[in-house]
């Protein structure tokens, strides 16, 4: 169950990038623009890389409550 809990924000993350980027792409490619569809997907994969790190940042900072949180340990 614990698994689940911090596997969510991984999983989110990707829906939200992926589908937001990959549709855009598929348009501008349809329209025969390769190089904006290249810009779109790049920038998703720049964005899904900084929210990574935040949350790495984020994780690094707060990980002994998140640690009695997923875990439900008491401290």
């Amino acid at each position: 169950m614990w698994k689940q809990k911090i596997i969510f924000p991984k999983v989110a993350l990707q829906k939200i990038f992926g589908t937001g980027g990959a549709p855009l792409c598929s348009i501008e490619r349809g329209q025969s623009n390769n190089k904006e569809a290249e810009n779109i997907m790049g920038n998703s994969f720049i964005m899904l890389i900084y929210v990574a790190i935040l949350f790495i940042v984020l994780g690094l900072f707060f990980k002994k409550s998140m640690l009695y949180l997923f875990i439900c340990c008491k401290p």
